[in-house]
């Protein structure tokens, strides 16, 4: 009996840590830390400079990435984050914003219409242009960031996976 209760055990404990495990974030647990409280996409469009010094998390699909002196620059269009600081892929966006970026960026890797999650620390705004029209950017510094895979290299085929939960969103 107390065999069967062992095996049970370790067989529990082995799933929890592998459904506990799909739930990890893509950015780091110290940054999240630090972006608490949460400044809204909306607030910062509003007023960047009253949010200087904060960490964000945000995320968005890239639009651009060009090289400026010794520094790169992603623009990115700002998209809802899931749970796991996923951009969702709709048409729902509040804006741009800049990343400066203090290493080169390979730009097959970081390229148009590529998904990603970026946390960084607000540096204030620039202004630039979309299209005809002037255009005033949050921008972040660099801090860390996620790239998500790209339908090239998802995977498909069977699968197996193992869940708890509730799925939709409110």
């Amino acid at each position: 009996m107390r065999d069967c209760l062992k095996k049970g055990t370790g067989l529990l404990t082995a799933v929890c840590l592998l459904v506990l495990s799909g739930c990890a974030k893509v950015i780091s647990d110290p940054l999240v830390s630090q972006s608490v409280p949460k400044v809204e996409f909306s607030d910062l469009l509003g007023d960047p400079e009253k949010y200087k010094g904060r960490t964000v998390i945000y995320g968005g699909t890239i639009i651009k990435v060009s090289a400026e002196g010794s520094r790169n620059v992603l623009e990115v269009l700002q998209r809802p984050l899931d749970y796991y600081y996923e951009p969702q892929v709709d048409d729902r966006t509040l804006g741009r914003f800049l990343v400066t970026v203090d290493k080169n960026l390979d730009p097959d890797i970081y390229k148009k219409n590529r998904r990603i999650t970026i946390a960084g620390e607000v540096k204030g705004s620039e202004t630039g242009q979309v299209g005809l029209s002037s255009y005033q950017y949050p921008v972040l510094i660099h801090k860390e960031d996620h790239l998500w895979p790209t339908a090239s290299t998802l995977r498909y085929g069977p699968r197996f996976n193992i869940g708890v939960g509730v799925f939709g969103s409110f």
